[in-house]
């Protein structure tokens, strides 16, 4: 049954992907310091879209590395407090 839905929901994605990718077909000149490249619209968003999440992950993922030295810390602290 996870099966069947993983391969309905990877059918909805690639569908919403192509839709995507057809609305926004246009080609935009993309200019950064030492060059500048054509390429689709689409191609440019999901690119960004990447970049926002990767950036996301490095952040959230130094806060969960914070917290779980703190809960180590503290369970240390019950550890000692129990003896």
């Amino acid at each position: 049954m996870f099966r069947l839905l993983m391969i309905f929901m990877s059918i909805v994605l690639l569908i919403i992907g192509l839709v995507f990718s057809s609305l926004n077909s246009g080609f935009v000149i993309f200019n950064y310091y030492i060059n500048s490249i054509e390429i689709p619209l689409s191609l440019l968003l999901i690119c960004h879209i990447l970049i926002g999440i990767l950036i996301g992950v490095f952040f959230l993922s130094i806060s969960i590395i914070k917290l779980k030295i703190c809960n180590k810390t503290l369970f240390k602290q019950i550890k000692n407090m129990n003896k």
